[in-house]
């Protein structure tokens, strides 16, 4: 796989509909397409899998791409900023390519048994907290939405509810809810149903507290159950060569940036949270999050880690891919901003990888061509040989 920050050149695309893409007219002679493009920076950003080769209507190489997420067909130019990488492979999903020619189309379908489940209702165990400190959080409200239906309801004083949901299920649904309470900022979110053996869902939601005037932006991570930890980290970093990171291990070493709280016990004990506490206009950003526990039983596909950046404006929340390139990546990319602009320079990455992040990941060092070697702390060992505060 090419290092997607070696790439100097910015992709360029165009969709394609899918009528014309069937049509039987010319097509080009053979043509090497890779099974699958990635587009790193922008907003076609995401993974794209090979659906046709030799076709008219890519002249630049015959190679027609289908975007995993929307299933809209590109066509790649050759002046892109992209790289190539072998198609993962899922279980639940066939693998379908078809190839063109002046005469016939032959496609050849891979498909494997899966074995599915359903639940009648679900047992929903709720659980609120206080982004923070992960203290269970009181009288939030919360509006679960399952096959269109609304579930209302409010959580006791301990931060807790349970509830009988009359609603068919599948493995994998994914079901979508958001909670609001005085005071704090409304986040929306989502569960997916894993648990074939029982029907009790447990599902927790860090609230972040509005910001005070003395704060400028925050970084939520939320995940699921599994894997025991997931570690939130931002790097703050200059142009001239100066680098700090704040995570775990170096919770308030950086200027202006605090660790508000490290979870080590998986998701439903609550968040991982960075506050930055002052203006650093004179700093760029990146954020990202590394799975400590790094299991193949649990990777990162499975976490459902979901990031919510709030400050001068909330970006969309990012969650975590689906879908690993790398087949059990150790670190998840979430993007880049310039402490002068705020979050209106936020570039989105979105990507899984198993190299060290550093500043030369960020869209704003490509552009300039800096591509120096950053003096980053290597982190400890292990979290028992953590550095004392």
């Amino acid at each position: 796989m090419v290092s997607p920050f070696l790439l100097l050149m910015m992709l360029q695309v165009f969709s394609i509909s899918e009528s014309s893409a069937t049509s039987t007219s010319t097509y080009l002679t053979n043509a090497a397409c890779p099974e699958c493009k990635t587009v790193i920076d922008g907003p076609l950003n995401g993974m794209y899998g090979l659906k046709w080769v030799n076709h008219v209507l890519c002249p630049g190489d015959g190679c027609v791409y289908e975007n995993f997420v929307t299933g809209q067909l590109f066509c790649f130019e050759q002046n892109g900023l992209y790289y190539t990488q072998t198609c993962p492979i899922e279980e639940t999903t066939p693998t379908t390519i078809t190839t063109a020619t002046t005469t016939t189309t032959t496609t050849t379908t891979t498909t494997t048994s899966t074995t599915t489940f359903s639940h009648e209702s679900i047992v929903l165990e709720f659980t609120s907290l206080n982004a923070i400190d992960n203290f269970r959080l009181p009288n939030v409200q919360v509006v679960v939405n399952v096959n269109g239906n609304d579930y209302p309801f409010v959580t006791n004083t301990q931060g807790f509810w349970r509830q009988t949901i009359p609603e068919t299920v599948y493995q994998g649904m994914s079901i979508d809810f958001n909670c609001t309470k005085v005071g704090f900022l409304p986040v929306s979110n989502q569960f997916l149903i894993v648990e074939k053996n029982t029907n009790t869902v447990k599902v927790s939601q860090a609230l972040s507290p509005r910001l005070t005037s003395s704060e400028e932006y925050r970084v939520v991570m939320n995940w699921g159950p599994d894997p025991d930890d997931l570690d939130l980290h931002v790097l703050q970093f200059t142009k001239t060569g100066y680098v700090c990171k704040t995570y775990y291990a170096n919770k308030n070493g950086c200027v202006g940036l605090s660790l508000d709280v490290d979870n080590t016990i998986g998701g439903n004990a609550g968040a991982e949270t960075i506050t930055w506490n002052q203006d650093l206009s004179d700093y760029d950003f990146l954020i990202y999050v590394k799975d400590y526990t790094h299991s193949s039983t649990h990777p990162f596909t499975d976490s459902q880690a979901v990031l919510s950046v709030y400050g001068n404006r909330t970006i969309s929340q990012p969650s975590v891919p689906r879908v690993d390139p790398n087949g059990n990546s150790k670190y998840w990319l979430i993007g880049c901003f310039k402490g002068a602009e705020g979050l209106e320079s936020f570039k989105l990455l979105n990507l899984l990888t198993n190299t060290v992040p550093n500043p030369n990941n960020c869209p704003s060092m490509r552009r300039l061509g800096l591509r120096r070697h950053w003096e980053i702390e290597p982190e400890p060992v292990s979290k028992e040989l953590e550095p004392l505060e």
